[in-house]
């Protein structure tokens, strides 16, 4: 069974703040299920697990951090579709208005640049494209410039697979 790095943070965050796993799981998941998530031999849900980082005190500009981190490493061990699961979640989130506004203005840019160049990676073009937009929206609507080239290039690169030619001057607006 593959191992999910996830419950590796949750076992050690847990054991460092010597809390039990009766205590950490109380109201969230049941001990057994705690166990196999902490081994490495389940997933959690991703509600599981942001209650149960939450509850070992993490805020969640620090749970964006620690996903976006695993997701970068699940990237650079080549499986992509892992990191594009976490990296796609993420930014959902953010877009559906579920995190305070201080966090998307911290995050949003990062986690769809990373994104976008996981799904180019993966040759999921036209996801690229669409996400990639977002982000070059996003940029121009809200005047920050940090990842705006590397989404310039990757929408780029994905309408040259798609076989566009996009001759929009994204950068007049800005």
């Amino acid at each position: 069974m593959e191992t999910y790095r996830i419950g590796e943070i949750i076992r050690e965050q847990r054991n460092r703040r010597n809390i039990s796993q009766e205590e950490l799981c109380f109201g969230i998941c049941s001990v057994t299920t705690l166990s196999r998530i902490e081994n490495g031999n389940q997933k959690p849900s991703l509600k599981v697990e942001e209650a149960l980082l939450e509850r070992l005190g993490h805020s969640t500009d620090n749970l964006i951090e620690i996903l976006n981190n695993l997701a970068l490493v699940y990237a650079s061990e080549k499986r992509s579709n892992k990191a594009i699961y976490i990296l796609r979640y993420l930014v959902n989130t953010i877009e559906k208005n579920k995190m305070c506004m201080d966090v998307t203005i911290k995050h949003y840019n990062m986690l769809i640049c990373n994104l976008v160049k996981q799904l180019v990676i993966n040759g999921n073009y036209e996801e690229a494209e669409i996400y990639s937009q977002k982000g070059i929206e996003y940029c121009k609507k809200n005047k920050r410039l940090n990842g705006f080239p590397e989404l310039l290039y990757y929408n780029a690169v994905a309408n040259s697979y798609l076989k566009r030619n996009e001759r929009k001057l994204y950068f007049k607006s800005i």
